[in-house]
């Protein structure tokens, strides 16, 4: 199912995993705002307006590494063993 409508993407999801269209939903608005939340913390951690602890706790070791190796940009031109891109 390559090309979809966001109708057979919840039909398809109630179907397979046993769940109500409102659990897909429940699931889906708290991925999503988990999401947002996240790319929140990252802006503000990239502006300076939050600490190095905080952007750890919501963002995690790996995903804080290369957001900190995007703002240094040396993953354009060395691998960075530790966030793994390069």
């Amino acid at each position: 199912m390559l090309k979809s409508t966001l109708l057979q993407r919840l039909e398809c999801l109630t179907c397979e995993l046993g769940l109500t269209e409102a659990e897909v939903l429940g699931r889906a608005i708290e991925a999503g705002i988990n999401a947002l939340y996240e790319q929140h913390v990252a802006q503000k951690y990239m502006a300076g307006q939050i600490s190095h602890e905080l952007a750890l706790q919501v963002l995690g070791p790996q995903r804080l590494a290369r957001l900190e190796c995007i703002m240094r940009r040396e993953c354009e031109e060395e691998l960075d063993p530790f966030c793994g891109h390069a």
